[in-house]
């Protein structure tokens, strides 16, 4: 454990912490460990203060959770000394694995410490659909999904419930037994779902994840025409979601600075709009998004909102927009996405000359950016971009 919190967790090649994952699976562990030494492991990683002890017990976690698909990638070998595949358990075991297991993880997701709680709450959802083919394990899983969510609305649980009922209660059901379940993962669902303004905004805006089948209740996914009607109207949705808290910005402090999180989001651009579209006073909205993303201190970030939002902008106020633009090309933060976070303007003579400006100021620096250590992420490569962008609207 001491060395594979000293190693690189970059490192893919024959890493410790791989080793050690193989190590916690159920089947094909190369180890006869009992059930109670490994779970004590895991337990003392999350009782650990080190943030990275907690990171390895939470891949120890994730490899104890797989429920059905496991890989056996060590040589099973010991020196002279033959082993073989290790612990094997019976169905009964097996299950008695997976609740302790499952109980672990369900205590960190409520531990009081955010960063922990937050990715045993994805962990535990990434493994639920696999977990609820087992009968038994159900009412363990909804008792606890109950209880976490309680205190925060546990939305990627939603989304793996949403997704389970999707891919495996959408046929016709023609057993009992799947009937039952079918009625079990439904109120389930209902317990989870999204239950104020923000949880909805968060599930569609922030991290809606990849499957758009999530959001609409009777999706048609029988030809592309469709698909894209659904997804111009969770655009839509996404766009009205801008505007009622754009309409009472005090309603942003909550979310905001999830906004800018690095996930797959493809309608917070509609948000941005509607955010605008519905502010009295859009200035100081820009102001409010700006300083909720400089709070992060982060360098990379989703600039999606603030497209959208510059967007919807220069349709009713275009001066504002150009002196935003000019604010930008002297932003030691936007500057870097300059051409990313205006690019969805309509091409007009202002917008073309102040790129062109912005172009030439940064040219002019950018030698004595190649090497300050804070922005030698200015490549020519990225110059360039810029400078084709200025091509491309002429």
């Amino acid at each position: 454990m001491k060395i594979a919190e000293h190693e690189d967790p970059k490192n893919n090649y024959d890493s410790v912490r791989g080793k050690l994952e193989g190590l916690f699976q159920i089947h094909l562990s190369g180890t006869h460990a009992t059930l109670k030494q490994r779970a004590s492991i895991v337990e003392d990683c999350f009782s650990a203060n080190s943030h990275l002890r907690q990171e390895i017990g939470l891949k120890l976690l994730d490899s104890a959770l797989e429920a059905c698909r496991w890989t056996g990638l060590n040589t099973f070998e010991f020196g002279a000394r033959p082993r073989d595949f290790g612990y094997n358990p019976n169905f009964t075991e097996r299950l008695e694995w997976l609740k302790r297991f499952l109980g672990i993880a369900f205590k960190a997701a409520s531990s009081g410490r955010p960063k922990l709680e937050s990715s045993a709450r994805h962990l535990i959802a990434s493994k639920f659909r696999s977990l609820w083919r087992y009968p038994d394990l159900r009412s363990d899983l909804s008792e606890h999904a109950a209880e976490i969510n309680n205190g925060l609305p546990w939305l990627e649980g939603w989304r793996a419930v949403r997704s389970t009922l999707y891919f495996d209660y959408r046929d016709p059901i023609d057993t009992p037994d799947r009937r039952t379940a079918k009625t079990h993962l439904e109120q389930l669902e209902a317990d989870l779902a999204p239950r104020d303004l923000i949880s909805e905004i968060e599930a569609l805006v922030v991290n809606p994840g990849h499957d758009i089948r999530l959001f609409e209740e009777k999706f048609d996914n029988s030809s592309l025409e469709k698909r894209e009607e659904a997804c111009l109207r969770l655009e839509s949705r996404a766009f009205k979601y801008g505007e009622t808290i754009g309409a009472t910005p005090a309603l942003l402090d909550g979310f905001v600075a999830r906004l800018f999180e690095q996930n797959y989001a493809p309608y917070q651009m509609a948000f941005g709009r509607g955010l605008m579209s519905g502010s009295v006073k859009p200035r100081e909205t820009w102001l409010m998004l700006l300083g909720a993303l400089r709070a992060l201190d982060i360098k990379t970030f989703n600039y999606g909102v603030l497209s959208g939002a510059l967007e919807e902008l220069s349709k009713s106020d275009r001066p504002l927009v150009d002196s935003l633009l000019d604010e930008a090309a002297s932003d030691n933060l936007l500057i870097c996405r300059i051409t990313c976070v205006f690019a969805h303007l309509k091409a007009g003579h202002t917008r073309r000359t102040r790129l062109k400006t912005s172009a030439q100021w940064i040219w002019s620096i950018g030698a004595a950016m190649q090497v300050t250590k804070g922005l030698g992420r200015w490549s020519p490569m990225r110059l360039l971009h810029l400078d084709l962008a200025i091509k491309v609207e002429r």
